[in-house]
């Protein structure tokens, strides 16, 4: 952790006196965070008229925030598949959410932090599931506002959000294509192996077959394997199931690749087994992908029925396999498709997890509880938001540290700007002989432009809170 003095202040932003109104930073990590301290002496040059006879600090000095974090086990998206915050590196591409294109985008992760035993929230709903400081923020859907916009809201603040209907959590929203060149029925075909299929290696040989069951499958899978699987039918037999009860299941299709026709489709895609998936598809074109997450429901997924009887538009998908519920987990990611929260069962180690026909959670049904105190780490990237997996519970999630701007080398010898103050709330009054703490902490960081949450405190009183508006103008070149 970074500290500095004056000295060390003024070689960083341009402020002087009158107006350098820190004396020390006490943390600062660049591009990330900075705490800095300010002793009010009573002879500032506001003091005199602010009030004669009874000098107190005017609101607009006082400014500061607080950090926003996840739990250490939380995991990141990046082109590897998951990570945890040790897996990571910084300048290596993240899944961030672009709230002005609702889209998400590949970004060079800018930053990592880890705060040890912070307080945490628990968030609960019948599909959405997180724990995050009180401080923390996420991408929300603000139907209240006209036009509805798209913001990073904190958790503290959803209470004064959750009352119109609409206002929800943007849980996913489809992500930018990738590169390779693997076409969508070359994805579909691994699909069906990811899922249905048994795949043995044996030094340089490689055996790979597709079992189904399911009449209305076999013509799509006969079309992908064409010429290059042998089909067999295994006749009809007894089964008892995990619950206990017993069954005669259909005839079994087994389709075998020939040994040449799989290690070409594994060569083609870059991959040895089911371990290599999760990297793959983060780099599969827009039909590729589609194609891929179709073939996944339907070899281990199924359509839930309403009440009525009629089908209902979210399915439901089990597997047992790590890797391929990984797979499953950031095609949906990609897609755009919010995932519900996974469940255990019927068999030992088997998740299921339902693919929801909406992408976002209202508000009004998410519950915020007391959380445990524990570690939490903070990913920092340029659009403020991220992609997070935290046991097993997929969702966009805003920055956690945040960029302090003036620290970054772009911006080192350039300016800071005033662009406005929002929502700020002044708490107590602050006079001479009071040391100020003031934090930063940036909703938004993109192209030089920034939300700040910012709180003043005086020993442990909050003495100012709100939100800034800043812009950045980088060193001339």
């Amino acid at each position: 952790m970074t500290t500095l003095d004056r000295k060390q202040i003024e070689a960083l932003i341009p402020h002087r006196d009158p107006f350098l109104l820190i004396d020390r930073v006490t943390e600062l990590e660049p591009g990330v965070r900075a705490v800095a301290e300010h002793t009010f002496t009573g002879a500032e040059w506001y003091q005199a008229g602010h009030f004669p006879g009874n000098p107190i600090v005017p609101g607009v000095i006082l400014v500061e925030s607080m950090a926003q974090c996840v739990p250490l086990d939380a995991e990141i998206l990046t082109r590897r598949g998951f990570r945890r915050c040790d897996e990571i590196t910084v300048g290596e591409d993240v899944l961030a959410y672009d709230a002005a294109s609702d889209a998400c985008r590949w970004s060079p992760l800018r930053a990592i932090s880890v705060f040890e035993q912070q307080p945490t929230v628990m968030l609960t709903s019948r599909h959405f599931a997180a724990i995050c400081t009180l401080e923390h923020s996420w991408a929300v859907r603000l139907h209240s506002r006209r036009p509805i916009t798209r913001e990073l809201v904190r958790t503290s603040a959803f209470d004064r959000n959750r009352g119109h209907a609409g206002n929800a959590i943007i849980v996913a929203a489809p992500a930018e294509a990738g590169s390779s060149d693997l076409t969508p029925n070359e994805a579909a075909l691994l699909g069906w192996v990811a899922t249905d299929g048994w795949i043995q290696r044996d030094g340089a040989h490689l055996r790979v077959n597709i079992r189904q069951s399911k009449p209305k499958h076999l013509a799509r899978i006969r079309e992908l394997v064409g010429a290059d699987a042998s089909e067999y039918v295994r006749p009809p037999t007894t089964r008892t199931f995990p619950k206990g009860y017993t069954s005669v299941t259909l005839e079994s299709h087994h389709f075998a690749l020939r040994a040449a026709a799989a290690r070409r489709l594994f060569n083609r895609a870059g991959i040895n087994g089911r371990s290599d998936l999760p990297s793959l598809v983060t780099r599969l074109s827009y039909p590729a992908r589609a194609a891929m997450l179709e073939a996944m429901i339907q070899a281990d997924g199924w359509q839930r029925r309403l009440r009525d009887g009629r089908l209902s538009k979210t399915f439901d998908f089990g597997q047992q396999n790590p890797h391929v519920l990984e797979t499953f987990q950031i095609l949906c990611a990609l897609e755009g498709k919010a995932l519900g929260r996974p469940r255990l069962g019927p068999e030992p180690g088997f998740i299921r997890q339902a693919v929801r026909a909406n992408r976002v959670s209202d508000l009004k049904w998410i519950r915020v509880q007391d959380g445990p105190t524990c570690d939490v780490w903070c990913p920092t990237t340029e659009y403020g938001t991220w992609l997070m997996r935290w046991h097993g519970n997929v969702s966009i999630t805003g920055n956690t540290a945040t960029v302090m701007a003036m620290s970054l080398p772009e911006y080192r010898d350039g300016l800071g700007l005033f662009a406005g103050i929002e929502e700020m709330r002044f708490k107590r009054m602050v006079k001479p002989g009071d040391t100020g703490r003031f934090e930063a902490v940036m909703d938004k960081f993109r192209r030089g432009y920034a939300r700040v949450n910012v709180r003043a405190f005086v020993g442990d009183e909050v003495a100012a809170e709100g939100a800034i508006v800043a812009v950045f103008q980088p060193t001339k070149k």
